[in-house]
């Protein structure tokens, strides 16, 4: 994890949710998927929202087929950009073009900053799709035991 570290207390559902963004390059891919997971491994004590820093307009495909196929909803999944995003709500910021994506974004946001680097499965095959989604849920599983989120540790789509 890299970027500005807070100690968050456990969520113990009388708290506000955590608010969550998934920033990549052009929400296509990776942080719809990214959004989708947070939001079923998260429960009630995260709201996850995701943004690109070029949005397509349009969610891939093969994302959405692939976030299905493990058993998250796809329901209102967009690809949009920050001019979308209620910025100062944001407690986290989770980039997933490592660095880069950190130094990217609005100047104003000044939530909890993480990096992880995510390849981009955009253009290839289902394989890369899959294991795309298998590398979210492995993060995305650890982040929200380490801050103390989740409806149940052990819940699964």
């Amino acid at each position: 994890m890299t970027g500005t570290a807070v100690n968050w207390p456990a969520y113990n559902g009388l708290m506000n949710p955590l608010n969550v963004l998934f920033v990549c390059y052009a929400n296509t891919c990776r942080s719809p998927m990214a959004e989708s997971v947070m939001k079923t491994i998260g429960g009630p004590s995260v709201e996850v929202v995701s943004a690109g820093l070029h949005p397509t307009g349009r969610v891939a495909e093969l994302s959405l087929e692939t976030l299905l196929s493990h058993g998250y909803s796809v329901a209102g999944l967009s690809s949009k950009g920050f001019e979308a995003i209620d910025l100062d709500s944001i407690d986290v910021v989770i980039s997933l073009m490592g660095e880069s994506g950190l130094a990217a974004l609005p100047c104003r946001l000044t939530a909890e900053k993480i990096a992880w680097s995510i390849r981009d499965p955009y253009g290839e095959d289902d394989d890369a799709y899959i294991s795309t989604i298998n590398t979210l849920e492995r993060k995305i599983r650890i982040f929200c035991e380490d801050h103390g989120l989740g409806a149940s540790r052990e819940s699964r789509p």
